[in-house]
């Protein structure tokens, strides 16, 4: 798993006899601290609105809680939260309780659920958090559940939630009313997530139900939205809406916006680099017009994830590739800002200098040189980078990014793109070798084992110069050093054994290899010292 990488900087740059301490913020999570789920697709941490829509609290894994100006983007607080005191966390080194923010604060605060455990027993519980005093104000007219999707309008005046095969609708003090569905409906948990969603508007007058048309929804199915809305007797009136577009999967979120939709749903997993089945790792966003269908939709590929929206209904929260919060038109799902900005991949420069590349809101990234006292942006663009490197007096820096990671950057001092390239496979990490000549990446390639599609980690260079490709020969191992380390394995005497070469990359010259032996080795190449390779191994008993 890839490190988290803090959104605040401290970074210290050695002058003469003494160091200067240069503290740079950048505001925004941490990458990956919104992550994906077990299933991925629900968006974890969450988001809630004030009640005059003027700010927006998101609350990533960490419980990382920052407060944000929606006029412009401003982070106005943040803070870190503790578990409730009616289900703190087991044990004191190990926060075991899960919370989520979601919906919009009134006087006694945020809307947060809990999940943790309790004697070794799931418990579930929701309350409200007032952030100034810490005050915790349990959520009994509503109690989340994680079987029949209950949910409730402010207050818990009007109520909803799934019972035998039928959804129940209660308003105010009346009776019950009892909707049936399809007799194949898919009603029970998959992995830990409903495959349906249900959601009332905020008078409590209209309800919807997003429900998978097939009972085998492990496989994907095709969703239908479901509304009731109350004629002028009070009775129930249905309409089915079917919806377009991919294969959905358990797991979801509605909430009404006026009289129609937004919806959040996981979207099947038919095949990339995580393997097929289950979720995608983003959601498909949707605007549902009830009888009549999709207004607009973002595909689940563009990694977003979560729909809050604001209490006019004009905007929403979502967070894109788990890292970056983003405000979007409710109407089109147009972009507007996004709330900070997460640092992906550093690596540290000379002169106390440090290389970033940060990813904002939209898609968009920047790679930004840090040095005491001042950032400086080298690149902005549509290709996020996710990896960075870069020779060692910062002449040469090289990228990886887009939406499977492949393409492949190399650019100048100043940020200009020199050249753009390809990978085989997604790139997992990328390094200029010491004397600045060679760029090698270690990726996931795909290869065929019996016939069904599989992935393996394997190593591509290049030589910086020209950009042609650099042979290396089978087994070698990143990064490409001075030295090319390759390992062979093979069977002696009926056993399975390796063994490593480590050759000088200059002349192809082998300097020293490693006996056959039956236990695992690793090795890293080092720059060695007055510029002489040498190459490191290890051997796990």
């Amino acid at each position: 798993m890839r490190p988290l990488l803090p959104a605040l900087l401290l970074l210290c740059a050695p002058a003469s006899a003494a160091t200067l301490s240069s503290m740079t913020p950048i505001p925004g999570h941490a990458a990956g601290s919104f992550g994906p789920s077990e299933d991925f697709g629900p968006l974890a941490g969450g988001a809630a609105w004030s009640a005059d829509g003027g700010t927006v609290w998101t609350l990533d894994t960490t419980r990382e809680l920052k407060r944000w100006r929606v006029a412009d983007g401003t982070l106005l607080r943040g803070q870190r939260l503790a578990a409730p005191a009616r289900l703190p966390d087991e044990r004191p080194d190990f926060p075991s309780t899960r919370l989520t923010l979601s919906g919009a604060a009134n006087a006694s605060g945020l809307p947060i659920t809990a999940r943790g455990y309790r004697n070794q027993t799931e418990v579930t519980l929701g309350y409200r958090l007032n952030t100034g005093s810490g005050a915790e104000t349990l959520d009994e007219a509503c109690p989340p559940s994680l079987s029949s999707g209950l949910t409730c309008t402010p207050g818990g005046a009007a109520q909803a939630w799934v019972e035998g095969g039928e959804v129940r609708w209660q308003r105010g003090a009346g009776g019950v009313a009892r909707l049936p569905l399809p007799a194949d409906s898919a009603l029970q948990q998959v992995r830990g997530e409903l495959p349906f969603g249900l959601s009332l508007s905020p008078d409590g007058g209209r309800l919807a139900l997003l429900l998978l048309e097939s009972k085998d929804v492990a496989s994907g199915s095709k969703g239908t939205l479901l509304t009731w809305t109350l004629d002028a007797q009070g009775a129930a009136q249905l309409t089915r809406t079917p919806l377009s577009g991919p294969l959905l999967h358990p797991g979801a979120h509605l909430n009404w916006v006026g009289g129609r939709v937004l919806v959040a749903s996981n979207v099947y997993n038919t095949g990339d680099e995580f393997g097929s089945g289950g979720s995608q790792q983003g959601q498909r966003l949707m605007l549902v017009k009830p009888g009549e269908g999709v207004v607009w939709a973002l595909d689940a590929a563009a990694g977003l994830r979560g729909a809050d929206p604001s209490p006019d209904g004009s905007l929403f929260v979502t967070v894109r590739d788990g890292s970056v919060p983003e405000l979007r038109r409710v109407s089109d799902g147009r972009f507007v800002r996004s709330l900070g900005a997460a640092v992906r991949d550093a690596v540290p420069l000379g002169g106390g200098r440090t290389l970033l590349a940060v990813q904002d809101g939209a898609g968009l990234g920047r790679i930004v040189r840090h040095a005491p006292g001042r950032l400086d942006t080298l690149y902005r663009g549509p290709q996020v980078p996710q990896h960075l490197a870069a020779t060692r007096d910062g002449a040469r820096i090289a990228t990886a990014g887009g939406d499977d990671v492949r393409t492949l950057r190399l650019l100048d001092a100043s940020g200009r793109v020199l050249r753009e390239w390809r990978a085989d496979g997604r790139v997992l990490a990328l390094a200029f070798s010491p004397d600045g000549q060679v760029l090698s990446t270690r990726i996931l390639e795909n290869y065929l084992l019996n016939g069904v599609p599989n992935v393996r980690e394997a190593v591509q260079a290049w030589r910086v110069t020209d950009g042609t490709a650099y042979p290396l020969p089978t087994g070698a191992q990143f990064p490409v050093s001075q030295v090319i380390i390759r390992q062979e394995e093979g069977r002696q005497n009926g056993n399975y054994r390796s063994r490593y070469w480590i050759t000088e990359r200059a002349t192809g010259r082998t300097l020293w290899q490693t006996p056959w032996h039956s236990a695992w080795f690793g090795a890293l190449a080092s720059p060695g010292e007055n510029g002489w390779p040498r190459a490191a191994t290890h051997r796990l008993r």
